[in-house]
């Protein structure tokens, strides 16, 4: 009778091996769903990061402009305390010298209160030439000849040229004509056309509306062309003018909102170049609208000679001293800064050009030329502004050239975009480094390059991934040991776990090939996605490239509108008869 062999022990192990084997199978889809699942966090987790970063430094640059338009606030703060501190009392002699004037035209404060306060100011103020001549005015007023005349040479000794004008302008208030023809006279004889100071400005506006009838105004007319004529011979000054010109096109730039351009801002490093090239264009346009509207701007009615007199006289004792100038060019750049929003370059773009119009002192060309620009700075009228323009056409024209041919020397006809490995989750996941590709090559033969750049990544993992012949050999070699092993301990037992043993390794092999192919499928899939989030950036940034360089063609189109807005302005000829009309009307 055979020997009774008791099965159970042994079928209790394969048993067990083979729920072990399972198990370790569920483990193993269990680790593989959460890789993915780590896999998709991480790339949430870069892809939030990289948005919180670029949103951090959106934020530092708006935090770092408010913080210089608070310093520049903060700056323009002292610097007017420290104005008023030491040259509030200039002000206040301004002040008393426009309440004097119309007191004596009212009449109705006495000589002696007039007097007492012009000489109270002249005591306070000793080295501004404005406080004498209120004394001479007032003493004048009342005929003492000696404090008069002691008064006024006081005044002449401080400041000769806004004394006379002073003068030029009271006798010329009260229909002196004789006596203001000669005090002007005696001021253009010292006038130097290199040196003009800014008071000058009041000749040029005199001038526009013939203030000073009609025999004064034929010497400042002729005084002006001989000056004109001889100081444009300079080809230096000539440069100096178109300069000028050029940095107030500049100075109407607009700033370009860069969130239109987010992909192409990012990507490029050719953005700067391209944000400033279209940021110039934009200049042209808006300075042809801002002078078409100075040139057709109806003037305001001038009413009588009296009035306009009153009004420059009124300009020449309220223009700052110079010994203001250089606090005043401060509180100008403090003032730019804070309009441009903490743009520090187009601040000093228009401090710059109001630097010019406060400066101590400039030739008669510059100074029409700031009267053109910056009229408000120098309180000249739009038609002086006007006459101005049209006396330096040339110039403008110039500078139209050399504007538009500064930027245009910087155009780009194709932007470099690149990809890093922080454009995309995948991207860095797989270790992209960079690609490189410009905007005007050819769209298909860069998807081509990028898919097998893409391709190159991949294709590492990918064999990593693919089951391979050489993966049977070690479970086949442990099944061949175990089956010897079983075979040579017990014939028939030895058999029956042979074919298990070779189930198993049947099973095992399956298993692994198949979570292979998954694996191999989800990187190509990956691949796909990663090949396609990347042609859609640079698809968005290729769309941006063009939008911008669209509208770019259409602002440097612009240059024909502002050509025409000069080509149509008045001439001189004109400008005399508008002038000529206006006396008429006035009187």
């Amino acid at each position: 009778m055979p020997e009774y062999i008791n099965l159970n022990p042994v079928i209790r192990e394969i048993s067990d091996v083979q729920n072990n084997i399972l198990l370790l199978n569920g483990k193993m889809d269990t680790m593989g769903a959460q890789v993915g699942a780590v896999t998709q966090d991480l790339n949430t987790t870069r892809q939030k990061l990289q948005e919180l970063a670029e949103a951090f430094e959106k934020f530092s640059r708006q935090a770092e402009r408010i913080a210089v338009v608070q310093r520049a606030e903060t700056q323009l703060g002292n610097l007017k305390s420290e104005l008023d501190r030491v040259y509030g009392h200039y002000a206040l002699v301004r002040r008393t010298s426009v309440g004097v004037l119309q007191a004596f035209d009212v009449g109705n404060v006495t000589n002696d209160v007039v007097a007492q306060v012009s000489e109270e100011l002249m005591i306070q103020s000793p080295r501004y030439w404005l406080a004498p001549a209120l004394v001479g005015l007032a003493a004048w007023s009342r005929d003492d000849k000696a404090i008069c005349e002691k008064s006024v040479q006081e005044a002449f000794t401080r400041d000769a040229a806004k004394t006379s004008l002073f003068f030029a302008l009271i006798l010329r208030r009260v229909n002196r004509h004789d006596e203001a023809y000669t005090w002007l006279k005696h001021y253009l004889m010292n006038c130097d056309a290199t040196k003009l100071t800014r008071e000058f400005a009041v000749i040029l506006e005199a001038t526009a509306r013939g203030a000073f009838g009609t025999q004064a105004e034929q010497l400042l007319t002729n005084q002006l062309g001989e000056w004109d004529a001889e100081l444009r011979q300079n080809a230096q000054l000539r440069t100096a003018q178109v300069t000028a010109w050029v940095e107030e096109i500049a100075s109407n730039r607009e700033q370009l909102v860069v969130d239109d351009y987010e992909n192409l801002r990012k990507l490029s490093p050719d953005f700067d170049r391209m944000r400033s090239l279209l940021e110039s264009a934009t200049a042209l346009g808006v300075t042809a609208k801002k002078y078409e509207e100075i040139r057709d701007r109806l003037d305001a009615p001038v009413g009588k000679i009296e009035d306009l007199l009153d009004d420059l006289l009124e300009k020449l004792v309220t223009e700052y001293d110079a010994e203001e100038l250089p606090l005043r060019r401060k509180a100008a750049y403090a003032e730019a800064v804070i309009e441009s929003n903490g743009d520090l370059a187009q601040a000093q773009v228009k401090t710059d050009k109001y630097v010019r119009a406060l400066a101590n002192t400039v030739d008669a060309v510059s100074l029409q030329t700031q009267a053109a620009i910056t009229p408000e700075r120098l309180g000249v009228s739009i038609s002086t502004q006007r006459t101005a323009i049209g006396n330096g056409l040339d110039n403008v024209r110039a500078a139209i050239d050399e504007y538009t041919s500064r930027y245009r020397r910087d155009f780009l006809p194709a932007a470099t975009i690149i990809l890093d490995g922080t454009h995309s989750g995948y991207a860095s996941q797989f270790g992209f480094v960079e690609f490189r590709c410009a905007t005007n090559e050819d769209e298909q033969a860069v998807r081509q390059r990028l898919g097998e750049y893409w391709e190159t990544l991949f294709t590492p993992h990918i064999n990593q991934a693919t089951f391979q012949q050489s993966d049977m050999i070690m479970p086949i070699m442990v099944g061949v040991i175990t089956s010897v092993a079983f075979l040579l301990g017990m014939k028939l037992l030895g058999l029956f776990m042979v074919v298990l043993v070779v189930i198993a390794v049947a099973f095992y092999i399956h298993r692994k090939k198949t979570l292979a192919e998954r694996n191999v499928a989800e990187l190509h899939v990956a691949k796909e996605q990663a090949i396609q989030i990347s042609n859609n950036v640079i698809t968005e940034a290729r769309a941006e490239f063009t939008d911008l360089m669209l509208e770019f063609e259409d602002r440097d189109a612009e240059q024909a509108e502002l050509t025409r807005v000069f080509a149509t302005w008045p001439s001189r000829t004109t400008n005399a008869l508008h002038s000529s009309t206006t006396h008429n009307e006035a009187r």
